[in-house]
């Protein structure tokens, strides 16, 4: 299966309806953000799905322009100030780089972010927090191997339910969390910028120490429910085709 975008004009039409779609998204709350200051939205979801319908470079686009519209509309949303959508674009760049065997990036800008977060000046006073992103960290890394991306990409088969289960399930994951860990490293600098002690902000840290793990877990379930609904529907389009190149 291959995404197929005809031309430059609808592709930046599909930016524009997808941008629009993430901004509503953006102003719906999902779940709490760190140390209870905000929230996380439903664009969490609907950035993971951006990305595997347009891919690793116009989804993310989409994805910054209605994060930004959406923390204008709703400021709460924008747990992180102006660097929030930043987050979600990451999210929207991996699954958009799974989707079309593009996996390798996924296995170097994770890892750069674990190790953001290691070196920040609030990891030593929460050194659990991670222990879900070492479980993922690991399948980001395999990316890296030769070939493995490809075989990713050719799990999207919407003739094969459990094929197509599994590669959602693979790309939502790292996906979501990709998200998270980017937007935790950036959190680690940012509100110790802003004159919050480093022990201040791993207390908020410790404190979704396990209920972040459960909201990506849900998340992750989520976006392949609809996911398997959403290509099931688009295969035999023009949108999505069997063959070619993404």
């Amino acid at each position: 299966m291959s995404l197929e975008i005809p031309s430059l004009t609808h592709a930046w039409s599909f930016v524009g309806i997808f941008a629009a779609f993430h901004t509503v998204a953006t102003i719906i709350p999902f779940s709490i953000a760190v140390g209870g200051n905000g929230f996380i939205s439903v664009g969490l979801l609907s950035a993971s799905l951006i990305g595997l319908l347009l891919g690793p470079i116009y989804g993310p686009i989409a994805v910054l322009i209605g994060s930004y519209v959406g923390i204008v509309l709703n400021p709460p949303a924008g747990v992180l100030g102006p660097y929030t959508p930043i987050a979600t674009a990451a999210g929207a760049l991996a699954a958009g780089c799974l989707r079309t065997g593009k996996g390798q990036v996924v296995g170097i800008v994770y890892p750069i972010a674990v190790v953001a977060y290691v070196a920040s000046p609030i990891a030593p006073y929460a050194p659990l927090y991670l222990w879900l992103h070492l479980i993922a960290l690991p399948i980001a890394l395999v990316m890296l191997i030769p070939g493995v991306a490809s075989v990713v990409e050719r799990g999207l088969d919407t003739s094969s339910p459990t094929q197509l289960t599994l590669f959602l399930g693979i790309t939502s994951f790292l996906s979501v969390m990709t998200d998270h860990i980017v937007g935790s490293a950036i959190a680690a600098y940012y509100f110790v910028s802003l004159g919050v002690s480093p022990e201040s902000v791993a207390t908020s840290y410790n404190i979704v120490l396990l209920v972040y793990p459960v909201e990506r877990i849900v998340a992750t379930i989520l976006i392949v429910v609809v996911g398997l609904a959403l290509f099931k529907a688009l295969s035999g389009t023009p949108f999505l085709r069997s063959g070619g190149q993404s």
